[in-house]
């Protein structure tokens, strides 16, 4: 009997379905719909094109050849290419608007407490582990410096693996404290160093405590050729080293100075040049250097991470006598004065898998005229981290020449006989072993070497050698002359032969003011040196003032960067009481900061102003109320893969209260804390405006505002170095006056940023004259992007004074400002007060915050930000610390404001914020396990009135993960969750607005998002090559993909930055170039591609699930765009890979009305499935928009009828 003939109607007003089961997926939801655009109710049109915009980049005829984010500023179209940001211009080229870079920087501490300061980390890595090792010392012990040193380990992740663990016996290692000639003990602390080895983890500290000088032997032997050698009487190696000097007494024939030839560790023997009379026993020790032959010790702590993680390796006890029988092994000697020694990892073709150490020697050189730097190759054995043996013989691998020239000698400032407390600049040293790509392995080396002409002149040298530690050039390197070294790091570039070597110099000077003490540094300055595969200097000069490189070089994107520190005291001159010759008083480094720098002094990050680590400036008192330092070396940089380092460092823990004196109370501690760099985040540069403004995230708050990209206000503030009164030229009486000074620049559109205003000086003139005036000497922002070589204004210095205080006028009024030159060798900024007297009655500007409580919050620049959205006229930021920080209230022609006291802690600082973002009422905080809201009206800039909420819980387990895709939305707030993509409505609602494309966000997690008010479009981009991109349309609440042509896109159309600009969606991809969409149906980049639009609808079935029907025809109704080939295909029983296809060419001759038929070839079916294509063949390629599908059916009987292959039987 004939089936009675149905139609199935099926409008397309539904979109994609990826929630449901194959089977279960209902019209009007569809299978599948790809660049498919919905604009009117049930019809689906072909998505716009997108254009390749040209990638011309002025100035210089350059490309911009890869993208990290795009952004739409007002009327300018953005784009980053991770070293510098872009804007296009009316003619299509992109203008350089200056260097920013998106990067994750944190330093955290491994412990915090303020009662313990500590050295920076040093640490090292093997087989996917990091040993962490720094050494501690009461800052409240008055007498003997007692220094302990602990280790961890942890693994990638910063997961400790190995407790805190003391390596150095529980007593400590204790050095009486000195400052005079030759006996500095600043110079003697355990200097951590950590360098792997085979898998294995060291912890290398010094003992600071000499070692006995006078070693017994048993013998001597003759070896012929006017050699003998010498048998040592203890089992323990004698740790003497080809080229040491040494003095033998205690014998009848073989008394006086002699040059060590050849050394036998296995055996204890040593070889020197003597004719052999007979053996016997004597005495053998280093010879003198600095009035004193003992040595000192470096000892290694080891842990092995090879199979199976143990312990570290601890000492009991260390001790001083070589022949005793409790006596430990040291790793290697040090000369007992200065134990200056560096280590670093060696792999070459001399040694594999290694270390070298490049110290100062025991004894003199072999001239027997002062003491030498060496450079010796070490090696693990079974664990042990020995000397490199050469035939059994430890040493300079067969060199026989000193490191570094006889010419020149050691320079100390200790071995000054007037060596007093005046005097702390520390002689350190650097050394590094690289492979050069065109100059082959090398080694390089630093020390502070007196000139050669002139006895009082100290000079910072360097020396390149070949992996055989040959010298590559005959003379060393000057790096600077009348400064010691500080520190210094090395680096260089994946290709090309230049090396860079950037370090701090430091004058031998006193510090900033002699007395009363300062506390304010010696002058220093981290110079930069290039020097090219065969040592010759290529480039020379300061980079920044009065700071202190931190670590060694890293390599990015084309740029070396390094860690330094900024630190600046208010001047101890200033404290009240502190009269003259009071002493030392209290100091803190509240405007101080941690910072990442390109070679070029850019910084491109920031860890928090108040957070210094150690550093020359923060040593600088330490050095001379107690005699020992806290920074020795440059953190070595570990890279377990491209794009993201780890190194050890350092933050200030706060302020120790102990101390029985003015001398040892009240001192800055340090923690030890481990930094991260992470360019690899692909939320790098999220960005919001307000106040015309550009803000954007990273490890600085980047700001743009048409000029050139730059920090987001100031990093650190004024303060002042010292003041000079004079009678004459000015315009003050007698009195007491009260200044204090701000950072103050304009951008080009009038909005004026401000930094924290500095500690508050009063000056007392009592010159007797009414023409009196003050000059004083402000450190300037030494790290700024505000400068004149960026293309911007340098920033001005404000001076701000009280009236008299005598009159009762505390208020701070505006009297005098200065242009910094940023670019000058001054290191400081002269500033007169002789401008205006009568203050007040005259409407001076009044300072915007005194700092002081109570006042109008002082402007801080917030550390590294990962999120930002704009709420109730502010901004609002994710900080990596797991706080939001929130903005004063905007206000016109004003800056963006932060303070460190308008900051939310989530969870107490113990949450990973995943993403920010805001609805009508609240700002919603995505962290990695829930979501938060803040609520209310927010206080105003003094932190008055109603303070906007805690961060409040309000929605469990639906937290993301770090640095998700996420985007504020006229229909609330949309990030990737862990389980999708999620919704945050106005009303504090969750929804998975994302579960019809859950599989492709769970394939293709999206990283970036952009919102099309005018479209009503949402969309998701990922980071996969031609996968394409989610687009929701929140009008029709209907999901579709939209997937450019890769081929003409270079192959890779992964979304590293979506923006709408104008209306218009553009989308960046990694080759560097923004696609816009266009109004036309064609993908133009390289070459012109049309595109399909493609829609497949579910498996469509006759009645209930697995009912047999009978499917006649299909009828397509839509509307003709232009000429193309229509393709449909059917697809049978729920399996999709049997189809039944056939095409119609259409045109505009046979294309009205737009209703096509296909046959259904496989008529008996459970269900059908179409899918619906074009081929564009002319016009604008826009094929045809669909609207309708019907379908011709008839139920059958016989549901149950499966075949006998498809029967079960028993």
């Amino acid at each position: 009997m004939a089936l009675q003939k149905q139609i199935m109607t099926m409008p397309l007003v539904g979109g994609v379905d990826e929630k449901s089961g194959q089977k279960f997926k209902q019209p009007p939801t569809l299978d599948a719909c790809d660049n498919g655009k919905f604009t009117k109710t049930g019809m689906i049109q072909k998505r716009y094109g997108f254009t390749r915009l040209a990638n011309n980049a002025t100035p210089g005829a350059t490309t911009i050849d890869s993208a990290e984010q795009c952004a739409s500023y007002q009327s300018e179209r953005l784009i980053f290419d991770g070293n510098y940001g872009y804007s296009r211009a009316g003619n299509g080229t992109y203008i350089n608007k200056g260097r920013i870079t998106g990067s994750y920087f944190t330093d955290e501490y491994i412990q915090r407490t303020e009662s313990i300061t500590t050295s920076s980390t040093a640490s090292a890595l093997a087989n996917g582990y990091r040993v962490e090792s720094w050494a501690e010392i009461d800052p409240a012990i008055t007498t003997d410096n007692v220094w302990h040193v602990f280790s961890r380990l942890v693994d990638e992740g910063g997961r400790e693996v190995v407790k805190t663990t003391r390596v150095t016996p529980n007593i400590g290692l204790t050095v009486p404290r000195a400052h005079s000639q030759n006996d500095d003990t600043n110079y003697l602390n355990p200097m951590v160093q950590c360098v792997a080895i085979g898998g294995y983890l060291y912890t290398l500290f010094c003992d600071c405590n000499p070692i006995a000088a006078s070693l017994n032997f048993a013998s001597v032997a003759d070896i012929g050729g006017g050699i003998v050698e010498v048998q040592m009487t203890s089992a323990n190696y004698s740790g003497f080293l080809v080229n040491d000097v040494v003095e033998i007494t205690g014998t009848a024939n073989y008394n006086g100075q002699h040059t060590v030839i050849r050394t036998n560790k296995a055996a204890n023997t040593f070889r020197i040049a003597a004719a052999f009379v007979a053996t016997e026993a004597g005495l053998v020790q280093p010879e003198d250097v600095f009035g004193r032959s003992e040595r000192a010790a470096v000892y290694a702590s080891r842990i092995n991470t090879n199979t199976g993680i143990g312990t570290f390796t601890t000492f009991a006890t260390l001790q001083a006598d070589p022949d005793g029988p409790a006596f430990v092994e040291p790793a290697f000697y040090v000369n007992a004065t200065y134990p200056l020694w560096n280590v670093t990892r060696v792999q070459n073709a001399q040694l594999a898998d290694g270390a070298g150490v490049f110290r100062l020697s025991v004894g003199p050189d072999p001239g027997k005229v002062s003491a030498y730097y060496r450079f010796d190759y070490f090696e693990e054995s079974a664990g042990v981290f020995q000397e490199f043996l050469d035939n059994g013989s430890p040493g300079l691998r067969g060199q026989s020449t000193p490191i570094l020239p006889a010419d020149h000698t050691a320079y100390f400032q200790a071995e000054d006989a007037a060596h007093s407390m005046a005097q702390r600049s520390l002689s350190h040293i650097a050394c590094k072993a690289i492979n050069i790509p065109g100059g082959g392995e090398s080694v390089f080396v630093a020390a502070t070497f007196l000139d050669s002409a002139t006895s009082t002149k100290p000079e910072v040298r360097v020396m390149m050698y070949n992996s055989l530690l040959a010298k590559v050039t005959p003379t060393t390197v000057l790096g600077t002359e009348n400064r010691v070294l500080g520190s210094g790091g090395w680096g260089n570039p994946p290709t090309g032969n230049d090396v860079t070597f950037v370090y701090t110099g430091v004058s031998t000077g006193a510090g900033s003011v002699g007395s009363p003490d300062s506390g304010q540094a010696a002058s220093h300055e981290i110079y930069r040196l290039t020097i090219d595969n065969i040592g010759q200097v290529v480039t020379h000069g300061v980079l920044r003032r009065y700071s202190t490189v931190t670590t060694d070089l890293f390599w990015h994107n084309n740029n070396l960067y390094f860690g330094a520190s900024f630190a600046i005291t208010k001047n101890g001159q200033f404290f009240t009481p502190g009269a003259a010759g009071s002493g030392f008083q209290p100091v803190n480094y509240n405007s101080s900061i941690n910072v990442i720098s390109d070679v070029n002094g850019n910084v491109i990050a920031g860890a928090g102003t108040g957070l210094v680590g150690n550093c020359i400036s923060t040593d600088w008192l330490t050095n001379g109320t107690q005699d020992r330092t806290m920074f020795w070396n440059v953190a070595r940089v570990l890279i377990p893969y491209d794009g993201r380092v780890y190194f050890g460092s350092s933050k200030i823990g706060g302020i120790s209260g102990a101390g029985n004196t003015p001398v040892d109370s009240n001192r800055s501690v340090f923690n030890p804390s481990v930094a991260t760099v992470d360019f690899l985040v692909k939320n790098t540069l999220q960005h919001a405006e307000i106040a015309g403004s550009l803000l954007l995230t990273g490890g600085l708050l980047w700001e743009y505002g048409g000029d050139a990209f730059k920090e987001n206000g100031f990093l650190t503030y004024p303060q002042v170095r010292d003041t000079q009164n004079f009678t004459t030229n000015g315009i003050l009486p007698d009195g007491t006056y009260d200044y204090q000074f701000i950072y103050e620049w304009t951008s080009l559109k009038g909005g004026v940023q401000r930094s924290y205003p500095s500690d508050s000086i009063r000056v007392v003139l009592a010159g007797g004259t009414a023409t009196q005036q003050v000059l004083f000497n402000v450190y300037p922002p030494i790290w700024s992007q505000k400068r004149e070589a960026n293309g911007l204004a340098n920033p001005r210095l404000v001076m701000y004074r009280s009236g008299e205080l005598a009159s009762g006028d505390t208020t701070m009024y505006r009297v005098n400002d200065s242009d910094i030159p940023m670019e000058s060798v001054l290191e400081v900024v002269p500033i007169l007060d002789n401008r205006i007297n009568e203050i007040g009655a005259q409407d001076n500007e009044q300072i915007y915050s005194t700092g002081d409580p109570g006042d109008v919050f002082g402007n801080i620049a917030p550390p590294c930000s990962t999120d930002i959205v704009r709420h109730r006229n502010r901004l609002f930021l994710a900080i990596a610390d797991g706080s939001v920080w929130f903005s004063k209230s905007s206000v016109p022609l004003r800056g963006v404001e932060f303070s460190d006291l308008q900051v939310k802690p989530v969870e107490n600082y113990s949450a990973s914020i995943a993403a920010i973002g805001a609805v009508r009422d609240y700002v919603i905080v995505v962290t990695t396990e829930n979501v938060y809201a803040i609520g209310g009206e927010g206080p105003n800039d003094a932190g008055l009135g109603v303070d906007f909420s805690t961060p409040t819980m309000f929605s469990r387990d639906s937290g993301a993960a770090f640095a998700c895709m996420r985007t504020t939305s006229p229909i609330g707030f949309l990030y990737n969750a862990h389980g999708g993509i999620y919704q945050v409505t106005d009303a504090l609602e969750v929804q998975w607005i994302g579960s019809p494309v859950e599989d492709t966000v769970e394939y293709f997690p999206p990283v970036r998002a952009a919102v099309n008010d005018a479209e009503g479009e949402i969309y998701f981009g990922n980071d996969h090559a031609d996968y394409g991109f989610l687009v929701y349309n929140y009008v029709f609440s209907t999901w579709a993909r939209w997937q450019p042509k890769s081929s003409g896109f270079g192959n890779n159309v992964a979304c590293k930055g979506m923006m709408v600009h104008n209306k218009v969606l553009h989308l960046a991809i990694p080759s560097g170039y923004l696609l816009e969409q266009s109004t036309g149906f064609e993908d133009v980049g390289s070459v012109t591609n049309p595109y399909s639009l493609t829609i497949i609808t579910p498996w469509l079935r006759a009645e209930q699930f697995l009912h047999m029907g009978r499917f006649y025809r299909v009828l397509l109704s839509g509307l003709y765009v232009s000429d193309h080939r229509l393709t449909v295909s059917v697809y049978n029983d729920y399996d999709n890979t049997l189809t039944d296809t056939q095409t119609r060419d259409v045109t505009a001759a046979n294309a009205f009305p737009y209703i096509f038929r296909k046959h259904v070839q496989k008529q008996k079916s459970r269900a059908i499935k179409i899918a619906i294509s074009d081929i564009p063949q002319g016009g604008n390629y826009g094929g045809y928009a669909l609207d309708g599908i019907a379908i011709e059916y008839g139920k059958r009987a016989g549901t149950m009828k499966t075949g006998t292959t498809k029967t079960l039987e028993s």
